[in-house]
This record gives C-alpha cells, sequence and structure tokens, in this order.
C-alpha cells in the first residue's frame, strides 16, 4: 500500500533504511558465514519478500536488489562457489550505495515499530484479529443507533458479514477478533486452523465475489475499511493446501490463488510444492500443483548468469539450473533426475544418453538441444519454447508432460512428443 499523507510517508522511508539495514547484515552474516543461504532466503531473500515490499511501495531499488542479487546467491553457490564472497560484497555495497541516496532521517520515533506495522495491509494468518476488533468495535457504536445490529450484538456477541452459500448471511465477525460461522446449533469460531474445515464451501466463491461481499456489508453498515482482504483467504487456503486430499476443494484453492495478487501467492509456494512431491495426491493434483509453481517461480526470477557448462558423466540429482542462459554445455550421460531448468535458456545443450526423470523444463527455451538416447520420463514442459531440438524421437521416452499456456490443455504421452514436433516445425517454418 501506497502513502497518502505524511505520516505515512515518513514511515514508509523510515521502513526502507530498515530494510536496507537488514539486507546489510544479512549480507555480513552470510559473508561471516554466521548463516546459511536458505535462511537468508527465509529472512529477505525470496521472490515473495520482493513483491510484497514492492507492492507496500518502498524504493523499486530495494526489491530489485533482493530478486536479482539476494535470489542468486543460491545459484552461485551451486555453480562458481568461487564468487559467492564477491556477489555477497556487491549486495553489502549496493545497499551502502542506496542508504545514501535515501532521503535523510530524522532521528526514529520511539513508537517506529507501531507505526511501521500501520502501513502493512497484507493478509496474515493470525486471523486478521486487531483489524477485525477494530471492525468489531466501529460497527458496535454504530449499533447504538441501529436497532436491528443492537439485537444482534446483545444476542451473540457477533455481526453477520456475509453468507458461506446462498443469501443468509452467516459468517461474521466476534468481539474477540475472529471470524465466526453460525449454525443451527450455534457458533463455531475460527480460531485454529482445523476450524476452516467448516468453511470449505466457501470455496466455491470467486475472491471477488467474497470481497463484493464483504464491502455491501461495510458499505450497508456505513464504515469504511481500508483492508480489502479482510475475509480470511489466507487461513482458509492454508487449511486447503495443507489438510485437505479432494481434488474438486484443491482446484477450487488453486483458482482462488490466481486471482490474488502476487505478493500474496508468493506465500503459499511451500504448501502447493510439498502436494507437487506427495504421492498421496492424485496425478491430476500433482500435475496441477507443477504448472503453478513452474509458472509463479519461472516468472518470479529473471535469467541473469551466462554459463558455459562441461557435466559429463556426472551425478546431478536435484540440480537447480534455473534462471540461467546456458550455452555450448554437455550433459551427455549425466544423471538429471529431478533437476530444474525453469526459465532458463539453452543454446547449443548436449543431453545425449542423460537421465531425465522428473526434470523440469518449465518456461525455458531450447535452441539446438540434443536428445539422443536420453531417458526421459515425467519431463515437464509448461509454456517451453522449442526453437530447435534434435533426435527427441530416437530418446527412450516413457512419459512427458506438456502444458500450452494458449490452449490451457495439458498433453501427455505420444499427445506431447507429437506436439512438441509440431512446435519445432512450426518456428523453424516462421523463421524462414
Amino acid at each position: 500500500m501506497k502513502p497518502n499523507n505524511e505520516s505515512s510517508k515518513e514511515s514508509l522511508e523510515t521502513l526502507e533504511r530498515i530494510i536496507i539495514s537488514l539486507i546489510t547484515g544479512i549480507s555480513v552474516l552470510l559473508k561471516e558465514k554466521v548463516i546459511s543461504i536458505e535462511e537468508a532466503e527465509n529472512f529477505l531473500f525470496s521472490p515473495y519478500s520482493s513483491e510484497t515490499l514492492k507492492g507496500m511501495g518502498l524504493d523499486a531499488r530495494i526489491s530489485n536488489l533482493i530478486i536479482d542479487e539476494g535470489c542468486s546467491l543460491e545459484d552461485i553457490e551451486s555453480l562458481m562457489p568461487e564468487h559467492l564472497d564477491k556477489s555477497i560484497d556487491s549486495i553489502k555495497d549496493q545497499c551502502m550505495a542506496i542508504y545514501k541516496t535515501l532521503a535523510k532521517p530524522k532521528l526514529p520515533a520511539p513508537n517506529w515499530i507501531e507505526e511501521i506495522t500501520n502501513i502493512i495491509s497484507i493478509p496474515s494468518r493470525a486471523g486478521l484479529k486487531n483489524e477485525l476488533k477494530q471492525v468489531y468495535k466501529v460497527l458496535s457504536n454504530i449499533a447504538c443507533t441501529d436497532s436491528v445490529l443492537s439485537k444482534m450484538l446483545q444476542k451473540h456477541d457477533w455481526i453477520p458479514i456475509l453468507s458461506i452459500e446462498g443469501n443468509k448471511k452467516n459468517l461474521g465477525i466476534t468481539k474477540e477478533g475472529f471470524w465466526a460461522l453460525k449454525t443451527s446449533t450455534g457458533f463455531i469460531m475460527l480460531d485454529s486452523p482445523d476450524k476452516y474445515k467448516h468453511i470449505l464451501r466457501i470455496l466455491k466463491k470467486s475472491t471477488d465475489e467474497i470481497n463484493t461481499e464483504v464491502s455491501y456489508s461495510m458499505n450497508e453498515y456505513n464504515i469504511s475499511f481500508k483492508n480489502k482482504y479482510l475475509f480470511p483467504f489466507t487461513e482458509t487456503l492454508i487449511y486447503v493446501l495443507e489438510y485437505e486430499n479432494d481434488e474438486y476443494w484443491l482446484t477450487n484453492a488453486f483458482n482462488w490463488l490466481d486471482s490474488l495478487p502476487r505478493y500474496f501467492q508468493l506465500q503459499f509456494t511451500h504448501y502447493v510444492e510439498k502436494i507437487k512431491n506427495d504421492k498421496k495426491y492424485s496425478e491430476s493434483v500433482r500435475n496441477k500443483a507443477q504448472v503453478y509453481i513452474s509458472r509463479l517461480l519461472g516468472e518470479s526470477r529473471p535469467a541473469k548468469l551466462k554459463l558455459s557448462l562441461s557435466f559429463e558423466e556426472k551425478q546431478l540429482i536435484n540440480s537447480d539450473f534455473q534462471n540461467l542462459e546456458i550455452i555450448n554445455s554437455s550433459f551427455s550421460q549425466s544423471n538429471l533426475d529431478s533437476a530444474s531448468f525453469v526459465n532458463s535458456i539453452l543454446n547449443n545443450v548436449d543431453l545425449s544418453g542423460a537421465s531425465l526423470k522428473n526434470v523440469d523444463f518449465s518456461n525455458a527455451t531450447m535452441e539446438y538441444v540434443n536428445f539422443d538416447g536420453a531417458c526421459i520420463e515425467n519431463i515437464i514442459f509448461q509454456n517451453t519454447r522449442f526453437n530447435s531440438i534434435d533426435n527427441i524421437n530416437s530418446s527412450e521416452i516413457k512419459s512427458i508432460i506438456v502444458y500450452s499456456e494458449s490452449s490451457k490443455e495439458i498433453k501427455q504421452g505420444e499427445d506431447a512428443l507429437n506436439w512438441i514436433v509440431a512446435e519445432v516445425t512450426r518456428t523453424k517454418l516462421d523463421s524462414i
């Protein structure tokens, strides 16, 4: 959320200095090997953090530094470890340079933490408890002049906001700061993750429909509220993605995610990753999770490093080659099972005789890639551009999955192979 008054502007500027200081501190800790890159990613160096800070209106250089430099450290550590310290120093130096150009700070107020909190309006796992208490308090004051609302509060300490199904409002806010569901036998307080199973049916509605209903109720009660996401989308999605196995509800959850802001989506990547890798879910659900993850992460990190690699007859299981430009390289006879080439460019790359089980080429571009004799099983080609590939017909193919954004179709097996061959032919004809 961008500032709309002088106080918010000062708070935002304070937050910018705090984040820059935090990045600098993380860089020092990384350099001294006090923390790992994984810890740094969990702290701040993630696409989610970058998108969130960008959405709050912070200086774009800060979010760009996180996404361009911080998120690349893992790649550098695995592929060019000798350059890691230099890359960390670069992050620290850029922090210093950015800090010097920020608005000259006043001394932070003693309550600066509270000021910073006031400019953040991202849905949280805590059920928006404090904000709901605030709404309840406002509505309680209105109830003094509204007889219907007054009776509702006196009887239930509960204010109806929207309906799960139909027209009757049975989901509302309590004075404790939680959402609660009214049933024929009483109320179910949504005060813990497992309670959200009681409102699964609301996934039949779109996020826009829910927000519209909430806004309508707020207008009906003559109050305005700055947070668009008053409804607990986060908690509902976490319950479904973590505890539900039913394909219907999971599909609806993916639909919700697709309609929500990008900074919101990124906080759920680890839940979707678990679904993608857990065989208790149906193959269809796991494929949908794979497509979702590939699209989301593939769009988050631009290709940066240009590398020429020689990994013949190597064990490269689970290797991460995402967001790279790989040129004049050979992986011949290597084991690349479960490797990821998401959002990478492969130019003149030899994969002949390689084991390619569960390899993800989503959002990749292929220029002269040789698959001769490769063992292909459960490869993912999602929005992959095939400019030129060789000998894929002569490889040992067990299964291929192709997802085309244009047709919104998932193709598998022989249909997928035929589609790839046709796509290569079409691309060659287009270039003539």
